[in-house]
Parts: C-alpha cells; structure tokens; sequence
C-alpha cells in the first residue's frame, strides 16, 4: 500500500517554543535537563538545530522497522515480552532513520548543584496495556545493564546519577505498538536544599499498520522555529508536493514571538523537518531594503525550486501599492524578486507589468507567468517566458501578432490551459519537456490550444 504524505515540524534556533505536538522521526534529540534560577528546567533539545521544546510539544516517533529481535541468554530477559521475541528500539548509536535520543545537561552550569550532579527517575509510566518501557545500556563484552524498567513497576530502583553539564546516550525500547508518557523527575541538592523538577515525555511505537498510514506534515497551532524566533502555525494553506525530495512546500499564517502574526512560506522534507522558504518579515536577496507581507499559493519545479507570487510591505524600502506585486523565486542563498509591479513589459511598447495571475516553473531557473501589462494605451493581458540567464521574454499578448503554423494570428484573449475538474493534479499548462499549452481566441473569432516550444526547443 503506497504511503500517503501529510508532514510535520521541526526547525530553525537556540530558543524554548510549545504547542501541539511537533513529530521527531530522525532527530538528534534530547531529554534536557537545565537549572535556572533556583529550578529545573525539563525538556525536549534538539541538537540538529539547537531548538528547545516543552516536552508536551513533541512526540517521539519509534518506527516500526525499528524492531529488534532480543538476544537469547538470562542476561536479557528483562527485555524479552511475554510470548515475543521483539522490541520496539531506540538505539544509542546514530542511525539516519531513527531518533538519536541521548539524555543532556550541557546547560547546567557547574557548581550549580552540590557535587555537580543529579538524580533523574522514572516515576510513572502511561502505556498501552501489558506494555513496559526498558532503558539500558551495553558495556564494551556486549553485556547489559538496566537503567530503568517498569515491567515491574517503577520504584526507588528506577532512578540514576547524572553529572551536571554531561550528555549520555541509551537503548531506549518499548515492548508493544502504541503510545507511551513517560514522566521523569529530577532531583538535586542545591546549598543543602533538595530541588526537584517534573516531566512527561511522549513515545509512539508504530504497528505495522501506523507505518503504512499517513505522514502528518504540518499541524494548525504546531510549534515550530523560524530564523531566531518562536512561531506556531495559525491557519494551513495549500501544499505543493517537491519533485526533487517527496517533502511538501506550502503557505501558512504563523504567529511569532517576537513580531506578531504574518505568512509564511515553508518546505518540509521527507522527514518532516521544516525550513523556511520565506516569511512576512524577510527581506529579499536581492532588494534587501523590501520586506514581504503577504504569499500566494506556492509553486515546486522540478529540481526543488519554490516560486510564488508576493505582496510587499508597503511604505517600507519605497513600495507602494503600485509597485507591491512581485514573483519570487527561492533557491541558494535566498529568495530574490524575479519581476515586479512597474517593471516594463518586455515585447509591450510603452506598458509595465500592473498585475500578476499565476506562474508555472517549467525548467530549473525558468518560469512562465501570465500577467498583466497597463501604461499609455489600453491594458493588455499576456503570458511571458523568464529564461534561466534571467531573460523575460513575451510569449503572447492581447493586440499583438502571434506566430501559429497556419500564419500570423492576433490575439483577442489568452489563459493557460489549466487543471480539469476531475484530475486537478494534473499539470497541464506546461509538460515534461517545458512545453507551455495555451487556450487562445484570436481577432478572427477562432478559439485554439495551442503549444508553444519548451525552453530547450525554443
């Protein structure tokens, strides 16, 4: 059964962000354990990109191909199910397809506790029922060693000495599909003091059936990061499914810490980690004075580039609401402004570009875009071709001579040829090999589709 993709969320900077709950399926991640101002801190630290996370705000994927199959010998019976011969693992060495989970307390500073250390236990477990949860580890002659288990019952046994500032990583397994919240509880002497700090982290083991369902790329008020701010997802907009990765590109409002509400655009990856390809407050490579407002839906050309028609803020960097529209197209290192509102038409004497309809990508660093053109004469509606050297070309426009096989033809109105009603995910203004469809009605009263040579025929 092939898998269906949705996606999920993870990205960008050193800062603490909280909300529904954001899916690790390979992150190097963390159980983190800080002390600030006289208290522990808990929580979720992903080292891949130095985001903090409330540990409510995150849920620990354990896939299903992450089984293993138990070792024979006594020395592993802690581990081996009643009437099964396989666990669910996370493995304390790196694997690119797993969460790479470890225990840290880099941020502790020293001397905030007596003797530099603390006692993090397992103090209660929610599981699927019959389920237990088992951390251990290995020492060098393949001998195991238990740090935690509840499959008796959590007790004073399940606790452990940490070194403040230290980073320690563990076989983490689970003994049945389904999820787990596991509720760790960190205690200290502080000045003679005793300190202590609560947790619950979630863990969903896949079954086979989980493995073959749907991937959730982004979820409304799922926190996130963006550059160096906190941001949570607001509202969903539409998705474009990226040729290059199998990952999702889509728009959506996002609320910031720092400044407020606004839209973004953002690229998911297979894995479901995010990266902004825009936001409301970014500015363009190549016009660094503008900042962005406002997207339309994004477009995904073949080789990963993102491409989309925007509005700038206005009164910021000169823009005006004559000179707002542009089209942008994102790849490294940013997101530069193609073409813009007042920009002159190429092939329209006297006109500039007013407004922009939609744009198709059809080869890497080439687009087509349909626009409109307005100066000294009548408004004309057109389709121009932008070449990857950064040429514009126009391909048609209304009033002008159009070359056809039959002979030169005026041109009275000009659309793409869009998706039918009953197959919209079906490209059809431009095909594989960048040819452009156009449905055409010329002064002579007759209506065709015509084809326009690709970029590479042309």
């Amino acid at each position: 059964m092939p898998k269906t993709t949705i996606l999920s969320l993870t990205l960008a900077t050193a800062l603490t962000v909280s909300a529904a709950a954001a899916i690790f399926r390979v992150d190097h991640a963390d159980i983190g354990v800080g002390f600030e101002e006289g208290e522990f801190d808990l929580h979720v630290h992903n080292e891949d990109n130095g985001v903090e996370f409330e540990p409510e705000a995150v849920t620990f994927l354990v896939k299903f191909a992450s089984r293993i199959t138990v070792p024979d010998g006594d020395q592993w019976n802690f581990l081996r199910p009643t009437g099964s011969t396989q666990v669910w693992q996370l493995d304390k060495e790196p694997s690119p397809d797993a969460v790479f989970l470890g225990f840290g307390s880099e941020e502790i500073e020293a001397g905030a506790l007596d003797d530099n250390e603390f006692f993090l236990a397992l103090t209660s477990l929610k599981a699927p029922e019959g389920a237990f949860v088992a951390v251990y580890d290995v020492d060098a002659f393949g001998e195991p060693s238990l740090i935690y288990s509840s499959r008796d019952g959590l007790d004073a046994t399940d606790s452990r000495r940490f070194e403040a500032g230290n980073h320690e990583h563990f076989n983490v397994a689970f003994s049945a599909p389904g999820q787990y919240e596991l509720t760790f509880t960190a205690t200290a002497e502080v000045q003679g003091q005793t300190r202590t700090g609560t947790a619950t982290y979630i863990f969903y083991a896949q079954s086979e059936a989980d493995a073959d369902g749907a991937q959730v790329v982004a979820q409304r008020r799922e926190a996130y990061a963006v550059g160096t701010t906190g941001a949570s997802i607001t509202r969903l907009g539409p998705a474009a499914i990226d040729p290059s990765t199998g990952g999702a590109v889509f728009a959506a409002q996002i609320a910031t810490e720092e400044d407020g509400t606004g839209a973004a655009i953002i690229r998911s990856d297979i894995n479901g980690v995010l990266t902004p390809v825009a936001t409301f407050k970014d500015a363009p490579a190549n016009e660094a004075a503008l900042r962005f407002r406002q997207f339309n839906d994004p477009v995904v050309g073949p080789e990963g580039e993102v491409a989309f028609v925007a509005t700038l803020a206005n009164k910021v960097g000169g823009a005006t609401p004559r000179t707002d529209s542009v089209i942008a197209l994102a790849h490294s290192p940013g997101t530069e402004i193609i073409v813009r509102e007042g920009d002159d038409a190429p092939g329209l004497t006297n006109l500039k570009f007013q407004k922009f309809h939609w744009l198709v990508l059809d080869a890497p660093g080439s687009m087509v875009f349909g626009a409109k053109a307005s100066g000294a004469g009548r408004p004309k509606s057109g389709v121009w071709r932008r070449l990857a050297s950064g040429e514009i070309e126009l391909v048609a426009a209304q009033g002008a001579p159009f070359a056809t096989e039959v002979g030169p033809k005026i041109v009275k109105t000009i659309l793409p040829l869009t998706n039918s009603p009953s197959a919209k995910e079906q490209t059809r203004a431009v095909s594989p090999v960048s040819e452009l469809s156009l449905l055409v009605t010329f002064n002579d009263n007759t209506t065709a589709i015509v084809r326009v040579p690709g970029v590479g025929t042309m």
